[in-house]
């Protein structure tokens, strides 16, 4: 059997595809569509196996998302309070 390695760090063996809809902690995800839309990182969709991506990796891109989010949010909110005082 082929190990899959991942395809963001190629350190280690993966199980999930980047394609594939996982749920966790009740929000799905689609890791390639994480890649995408907080990095700009597109890959062309495939059902290779050499989409895969490790927990790790996973835990970080889940992070960067997380903090991106909060940015744009608070961004949001500055703009709005800046608005609202002119």
């Amino acid at each position: 059997n082929e190990l899959l390695m991942c395809c963001c760090c190629n350190e280690h063996v993966c199980v999930k595809s980047l394609w594939a809809e996982y749920v966790w902690m009740g929000i799905p995800e689609v890791y390639g569509d994480m890649l995408r839309d907080c990095f700009n990182i597109t890959w062309v969709q495939s059902n290779s196996s050499n989409d895969q991506i490790c927990e790790i990796c996973i835990t970080q891109l889940r992070n960067a998302t997380h903090f991106k989010q909060k940015v744009l949010q608070c961004q949001a909110g500055l703009r709005k309070q800046v608005l609202s005082t002119y």
